[in-house]
């Protein structure tokens, strides 16, 4: 869907976790992801929704915040579709 809106797709940031250690990258995986569901799936979400009252509202924040995270290795496009 990318390449069809004329943006690059995951390549670039795919390429450059390509240079990164075997070793690091499985830490990567492994880490980031367990990290990033209780940050952004669990506090953020729950804390949101105390500050602004609606379940909705917290998850479209947190989800524009993870897409904002992601956006200098993956580039905006694929990071706020994602």
């Amino acid at each position: 869907m990318l390449k069809r809106l004329g943006h690059s797709g995951f390549e670039g940031g795919s390429s450059r976790l390509a240079l990164l250690p075997a070793w690091y990258r499985v830490l990567a995986v492994l880490i980031g992801g367990a990290v990033e569901e209780i940050l952004y799936r669990g506090f953020a979400i729950e804390r949101l929704n105390l500050l602004t009252g609606s379940y909705w509202i917290a998850a479209f924040g947190a989800s524009l915040a993870f897409g904002v995270a992601h956006a200098p290795l993956w580039g905006w496009a694929p990071a706020l579709l994602t």
